[in-house]
């Protein structure tokens, strides 16, 4: 492989990350519900992306290829500290218009039933919800990632 493509594939992969780093923080923090968890995530998986942006054949494969990434490094924090993810610690979705105070209470009974429903997932499971969900991702870009 030349020299020239090597620093201009890390040029591309650098400048697509700037537009990614809202989407890496979105999915670490769905997936480990910990603000400063998931902009560290975030952080290392660009950080890691860009030390190996050779091995990117395809450019247009550099987000299922950056949550990858994200996925791994959320892995092996989660192997370092031996612990697992909790959901519970999730405030309630916060609304735009006031709603009544029916459909208040019948929307936080249905948002706790989701989210009781989703921490009792494994964690391989709530990411992949979370990536389609969330991200819009493909059930092909799932599977890559």
């Amino acid at each position: 492989m030349e020299i020239h493509s090597v620093f201009g594939r890390r040029a591309a992969v650098q400048h697509e990350l700037k537009s990614a780093r809202d989407s890496l923080y979105r999915m670490a923090y769905a997936w480990c519900h910990d603000p400063a968890l998931a902009d560290d995530l975030a952080h290392e998986a660009a950080e890691k992306a860009l030390q190996r942006a050779g091995q990117l054949r395809d450019l247009e494969r550099l987000r299922p290829w950056l949550f990858r990434i994200l996925a791994n490094c959320l892995r092996d924090h989660i192997r370092l500290r031996r612990d697992h993810v909790e959901l519970t610690d999730v405030q309630n979705i916060v609304e735009a218009e006031l709603p009544t105070p029916e459909e208040a209470r019948s929307s936080a009974e249905l948002v706790l039933r989701v989210r009781r429903a989703v921490d009792e997932l494994p964690l391989g499971q709530r990411q992949v919800m979370t990536l389609v969900d969330l991200e819009g991702c493909s059930y092909v870009e799932v599977s890559e990632i």
